[in-house]
C-alpha cells in the first residue's frame, strides 16, 4: 500500500500512513502491522489519507489527514500508535502538517479553500487559537514552547507569543526561482532550517 506520512520514533519503531490506515514497525521496517484507525464507513468524514505523522515520544503521536472532498482532520494516539481517534476540534480543511512541543501543546496546519492554523494546549480536546493565514501554509514547527514557525508558499511566518499572533518574518526571494515553496522547517535550539523546492535556508 502506498505510504504518505512517515515517522520513526527510534531506529526500530516507526510508522507510515496510507489510505484509511496507519502501519507500525518495531523491528526497523522488516515487518509492518496495521494499527486500529477510524473506520471510514463509521464516521462522517468517509475515506481519508495520511499526509504527515509526528510523535513527541513513544506514546503520544498525531496524524494530519485529508478527506475526499476538500476536508480533513487531525488524529491522535496516546498508546504508542496502537489505537487512533479523530481530533474532533480539527474538522476544518485538508491537513498537511502537525507538530507538538510536548504531549498536550501543539498545532496543525492545512488548506483547501484557504490556509488555517489550529493550536491546542489540551491535545486537541479544544483549540487555544485558530488563525486563517492569507498564504498557502503546509508546515508548522515549534522552536520552543513560545516560538512557532509556519510556511508554505514563499513566506516564513513566526509567532513569539505561543500562537496568539503570527507575523511575516521573511518574504523569501531566491534568484531564479519564481514563488519559492517551503515544504518543511526544522529547529535545533536556535538553529533553524527551511527546506524548499530547490533550495535550503538556514
Amino acid at each position: 500500500e502506498l505510504g504518505y506520512g512517515y515517522y520513526f520514533v527510534n531506529p526500530d519503531t516507526g510508522f507510515y500512513g496510507g489510505f484509511n490506515s496507519i502501519y507500525k514497525t518495531i523491528n526497523g521496517g522488516e515487518l509492518w502491522t496495521k494499527m486500529i484507525t477510524p473506520d471510514p464507513q463509521g464516521n462522517p468524514f468517509g475515506n481519508y489519507g495520511i499526509n504527515e505523522l509526528y510523535f513527541h515520544n513513544a506514546l503520544n503521536g498525531w496524524a494530519a489527514c485529508s478527506h475526499e472532498i476538500d476536508g480533513g482532520c487531525g488524529m491522535k494516539t496516546i498508546d504508542g500508535g496502537e489505537n487512533w481517534e479523530i481530533c474532533t476540534s480539527t474538522d476544518l480543511s485538508d491537513m498537511w502538517d502537525v507538530h507538538f512541543v510536548d504531549s498536550l501543546k501543539g498545532g496543525i496546519v492545512g488548506h483547501s479553500w484557504g490556509s488555517m492554523v489550529a493550536l491546542t494546549e489540551d491535545n486537541f480536546n479544544s483549540l487555544s487559537y485558530f488563525h486563517s493565514i492569507p498564504q498557502c501554509i503546509n508546515t508548522i514547527v515549534y522552536q520552543n514552547d513560545s516560538i512557532i514557525w509556519l510556511s508554505g508558499s514563499a513566506i516564513l511566518w513566526r509567532s513569539t507569543d505561543e500562537g496568539l499572533t503570527f507575523t511575516v518574518f521573511q518574504d523569501v526571494q531566491i534568484p531564479g526561482i519564481v514563488n519559492p515553496y517551503i515544504y518543511d522547517i526544522q529547529f535545533f535550539e536556535n538553529t533553524g532550517y527551511a527546506f524548499g523546492d530547490g533550495f535550503l535556508l538556514k
